[in-house]
């Protein structure tokens, strides 16, 4: 005795070949808002680098290592973040890497000696670094085809316009309320986004249809990407075509 057929839908291909939803323009903001976060954290230490430098009587020269502290931590971050996400889920580890570098932000405007510093920093970079691969793989993602390399443009456009916005944010903020507010803003920014992500960013449907994780999480994210899919329908994602497919 045959079963009945049951429809399928490619959620890649509806996402690639349908309109773009409000809740996948909604994702794409949330990504872009970490990167803008970003650059705005890297103007603000730039900025209060030499006030920093008076306040602990460091030489200026004992800057280059503080610097290079978050470089290195971005570099760590960016390289383990991505294989991460593949294993815990891109929507967390884009939410731990803003708390991340939230909290070393928030620390910064507390550290009281070189070396505390130089920690502080390297951990923000973390942070830093560690978002870059999940909010690009996340937002690539609810990006369709034939625009994905715009957005990719919007989001990485957001990251100098992160810094730009932050080198008037940060001169207002210089001028009357000393260095240490502004880590305290650059600190409490990453949080209230992260607490954002944990409500309204979708985790990867790839990530979440992967060796079964989560099937009814994935339908009810493929539901507000394509409203009319079968109560009953297969959901899968991938680029190969489907035969008897349907993307309605």
């Amino acid at each position: 005795m045959s079963g009945e057929k049951r429809d399928v839908l490619n959620i890649t291909q509806a996402i690639d070949f349908g309109p773009v939803t409000p809740f996948q323009i909604g994702a794409i903001i949330l990504c872009s808002l970490v990167a803008f976060l970003d650059g705005l954290d890297s103007q603000s230490i730039a900025v209060a680098a030499p006030l920093i430098a008076d306040k602990l009587s460091l030489a200026k020269t004992a800057l280059g290592p503080i610097f290079s502290a978050a470089l290195l931590g971005a570099m760590i971050g960016a390289l383990t973040f991505g294989p991460l996400g593949d294993r815990f889920g891109r929507k967390r580890c884009l939410i731990a890497a803003a708390i991340i570098f939230g909290v070393g932000t928030l620390l910064t405007a507390r550290a009281d000696s070189y070396n505390e510093l130089l920690v502080v920093r390297f951990v923000s970079g973390i942070g830093l670094g560690g978002a870059t691969p999940c909010f690009i793989a996340l937002a690539s993602e609810y990006a369709p085809q034939r625009r994905r390399a715009m957005i990719a443009s919007l989001i990485w456009s957001a990251f100098p316009l992160g810094g730009t916005v932050g080198g008037f944010l940060n001169a207002y903020i210089l001028a009357n309320f000393g260095w240490p507010v502004v880590f305290l803003v650059g600190g409490v920014l990453p949080l209230v986004v992260a607490g954002a992500l944990m409500i309204w960013l979708p985790e990867s449907i790839r990530f979440l249809l992967a060796e079964n994780r989560d099937p009814d999480k994935a339908r009810a994210i493929a539901q507000r990407i394509v409203p009319s899919i079968a109560p009953t329908a297969q959901i899968v994602a991938g680029e190969e075509h489907i035969a008897g497919a349907t993307l309605k």
